[in-house]
């Protein structure tokens, strides 16, 4: 599991779909669902239902448990990346 894995989880519970995640994290649509299978290879559980013919995706009940500890992860890793550039340019 990495950041991307989980940046693409959660764009694509906030955007409904995998294109739109894809365009809103300006990556393929390809990658965005590459990053999730191995998410969900990483974890061994489905995150996301995807149903044939249908465009939007809804979580799975191991989604809905996921989700919020998808959001602490990236929110406590992303609170770290800034205090080290605060560092960075404090030093500077």
């Amino acid at each position: 599991m990495n950041i991307e894995q989980i940046e693409a989880f959660l764009a694509v519970v906030e955007h409904g779909s995998i294109t739109a995640a894809a365009s809103f994290l300006f990556i393929a649509q390809s990658n965005v669902s590459s990053r999730i299978k191995k998410l969900e290879e990483s974890l061994g559980v489905k995150l996301l239902s995807r149903k044939k013919g249908y465009k939007q995706i809804s979580l799975t009940a191991h989604g809905e448990a996921f989700l919020p500890l998808a959001m602490q992860i990236f929110s406590i890793i992303h609170e770290a990346n800034n205090r080290s550039e605060e560092r960075r340019v404090g030093k500077e």
